[in-house]
């Protein structure tokens, strides 16, 4: 690998209380994975700023958002989620787990909202987390490799059709910003260097 490889955080999103279990977990599974971080709120090092500018920051800066729903509703998950979802070239995996008490009327007409097809959002619903846990590396795998195949993609793209500092070079300056955001690279053979290097960690087919 280069040196001065990116470090890829992860956000685990949710109500950290309703889903001790299920955080604990994601952060074993990813911790043999390269470059990526799993980046929890129990992990955050003290600071003086407030608690909402901190989570707000590292919602808009995380290379993949994962958000845990349950049956409470909370305001700062939601908050995360959105600005989260502000960067649309950032990839979000939702996991929904099931009420038997019954959901918050806000949650759930938040979850609607975050399941309509034209937001391009998948959400896995769950009764126990060991039933969704072999999947996940799977999912997480998947969105980063779309992100690296978006990578590569811009890489490849020249600057503009006209050969000046049209549209598609303002397109791109737009594209690289959002990644750049991200911790992601950028140029070409870096992505590809990104994607041999996690490649050894994919599940298989």
């Amino acid at each position: 690998m280069a040196t001065n490889e990116p470090t890829l955080n992860v956000l685990i999103s949710s109500k950290e209380k309703e889903f001790t279990q299920e955080r604990a977990d994601i952060r074993s599974l990813m911790a043999p994975m390269p470059l990526l971080v799993a980046d929890a709120a129990e992990d955050w090092d003290p600071e003086s700023a407030p608690v909402r500018e901190t989570y707000l920051r590292q919602a808009k800066s995380c290379a993949l958002y994962v958000g845990l729903f349950g049956c409470v509703f909370s305001a700062p998950t939601i908050e995360e989620y959105r600005a989260a979802a502000g960067n649309p070239h950032r990839q979000i995996l939702v996991y929904v787990k099931e009420c038997a008490s019954g959901r918050d009327a806000a949650l759930t007409a938040f979850l609607h909202e975050v399941s309509d097809p034209e937001s391009g959002r998948t959400l896995v619903t769950y009764t126990f987390w060991d039933e969704v846990r072999p999947q996940f590396v799977r999912h997480l795998w998947g969105a980063i490799q779309r992100m690296i195949a978006h990578c590569i993609e811009l890489g490849n793209k020249p600057a503009s059709l006209s050969g000046g500092a049209g549209a598609l070079e303002r397109r791109r300056n737009r594209y690289a910003a959002a990644l750049a955001e991200m911790g992601f690279p950028i140029e070409a053979d870096r992505a590809l260097e990104l994607a041999t290097e996690l490649s050894r960690f994919a599940p298989p087919d």
